[in-house]
């Protein structure tokens, strides 16, 4: 999970991401993930919700969206793409 304040260039907007996330596997890919080894995605579920809180006037509707993601690993970083259910 993750919970980060993203500043923009207009000062004092910022935006509230808050990722909650489920990923699991077979015990071998969850630990080689754990290791920080590249797996292939396939071998692996890595989804979750994103939810927005902003202030920033021109992306007010993030407020009310429903967005949903879809993860995967690359060493030890998390890569995470997000979709808007419309």
């Amino acid at each position: 999970d993750l919970l980060a304040d993203v500043e923009s260039d207009d000062p004092g907007a910022v935006m509230r991401l808050t990722l909650n996330s489920v990923r699991f596997g077979s015990a071998e890919v969850v630990e080689a993930l754990d290791r920080g080894e590249d797996v292939e995605s396939a071998l692996y579920y890595f989804r979750g919700t994103l939810t927005v809180s902003t202030s920033i006037r021109t992306l007010a509707y993030l407020n009310r969206a429903v967005m949903v993601t879809s993860g995967s690993r690359q060493g030890a970083q998390s890569v995470v793409d997000a979709f808007l259910v419309t």
